[in-house]
């Protein structure tokens, strides 16, 4: 009899025990569900520091900074117009380096970084690692083929940039 008692409670902290973990599996997975976001959109759409991520038209992400102006057409001059501001101008990042390797702009112009390259690009002031020359001249996110890139300068100069996931590939932009 004494046996069939402790079979009895075994099975019943069995029980209790299967219970309680479906009821936590089934909260965790409630959880994980109503904290993720609806649509791939909120998804990508985060925002870090003065970059924020945004859909293009082809549906991919890109990466720019805030101060970017909307960008209306391409020129086969490599220059973006846009309404009311100054070019934007393009620099492409291959597999094998920054396209062109030096450029000239004026204050308040904006570069756009293409990733043409079959790996992330992120770019960033140099020098590699600290990125202080112009701090704010920092992707902090990688971006992948077909991504790109804004960044409006503010400050006259000449600044050294570098993917910071290949810090041997390097460029040089003179602000005036």
């Amino acid at each position: 009899m004494e046996q069939i008692e402790k079979n009895s409670h075994n099975q019943i902290y069995l029980a209790a025990l299967i219970v309680v973990v479906v009821i936590v599996g089934g909260f965790l997975l409630l959880v994980k569900d109503t904290n993720a976001p609806g649509t791939d959109a909120e998804k990508e759409a985060t925002t870090t520091n003065t970059t924020v991520v945004n859909k293009v038209p082809d549906n991919k992400t890109s990466v720019k900074n805030d101060t970017a102006k909307p960008v209306t057409k391409s020129t086969a001059s490599g220059q973006v117009n846009t309404l009311g501001a100054q070019p934007v101008v393009l620099v492409n990042y291959t597999d094998t380096g920054f396209s062109p390797f030096s450029l000239e702009i004026k204050k308040e112009q904006t570069l756009r970084f293409n990733n043409q390259s079959t790996s992330g690009m992120w770019i960033s002031s140099n020098p590699h690692p600290t990125h202080t020359d112009y701090p704010g001249f920092d992707q902090k996110k990688v971006v992948f083929r077909g991504e790109y890139y804004e960044f409006t300068f503010t400050k006259v100069g000449t600044w050294g940039y570098h993917n910071h996931i290949n810090p041997n590939q390097t460029g040089k932009i003179i602000v005036k």
